[in-house]
């Protein structure tokens, strides 16, 4: 079996079926598939009776698949790089077993994308530093519910990776926090109070008389949302609880 990618396969027919239960699909259902390799998950989200959106980048998977799956009504194989094309592409749900050299870049595209339940299958290590307090746990925690459904074995892959992996849903959180790390460009205060007034419908004097109550330092008001230490993320996470 050729790996290319930092690709493995999921072979184990329990796990195919533990996760496809977990995305808890229906033919209304429009599920995006990144990283289809072999077309084993692809096949059992099909049967769910969902519409599958499979997105495969390597040139040989996705002719197999496009050949495996030429008769399926309700698969769709896309060539192509997921992460370039997963703001092109309709869905509500994400399912996919995702290589750790996209985790990181996936879980940032994911914060501007509008989509309703993601059930991704990633190294245990990245896991782990989606509950840290590094920089990037606390903001993925601050776009999203991140809740671990069930471990996943290296035998349940070909050929195994060399760590475990868990399986892990992800639904997106509404929050004065989210507003304002999705404003970038714009300075903290102004973040916050633009992010009070659509999430809290409140008035801008309003919003202002929040935010002098908040008593955040000069400091991290002045700056850009973009150029944020860690310290800062945590002290407006403190304000904004």
């Amino acid at each position: 079996m050729k790996v290319s990618l930092d690709q493995h396969f999921m072979t184990d027919p329990r796990m195919l079926d533990r996760i496809a239960r977990a995305a808890e699909l229906t033919p209304k259902n429009r599920v995006l598939e990144i990283g289809a390799g072999t077309g084993n998950l692809t096949r059992a989200l099909a049967q769910a009776g969902a519409k599958v959106t499979a997105v495969e980048i390597d040139h040989e998977l996705a002719s197999v698949l496009k050949e495996r799956f030429s008769g399926s009504r309700n698969v769709e194989i896309i060539e192509g790089n997921a992460l370039k094309l997963i703001r092109k592409t309709k869905f509500n749900k994400i399912v996919a077993n995702i290589p750790y050299a996209i985790c990181e870049p996936l879980m940032q595209a994911l914060r501007v994308i509008d989509f309703e339940l993601a059930i991704l299958t990633i190294p245990e290590g990245f896991y782990e530093r989606l509950r840290s307090d590094s920089r990037l746990g606390l903001e993925s925690r601050i776009f999203f519910e991140i809740r671990e459904m069930f471990k996943v074995p290296k035998a349940a892959f070909s050929p195994q990776p060399d760590t475990e992996s868990v399986m892990v849903s992800i639904r997106p959180k509404k929050s004065v926090l989210r507003q304002v790390l999705l404003q970038p460009n714009r300075l903290v205060k102004n973040a916050i109070m633009e992010a009070l007034v659509e999430a809290k419908k409140c008035t801008k004097n309003q919003a202002r008389e929040a935010i002098k109550g908040m008593e955040l330092s000069n400091i991290i008001g002045e700056k850009r949302v973009a150029d944020m230490d860690l310290n800062d993320l945590r002290q407006l996470i403190s304000k904004l609880k």
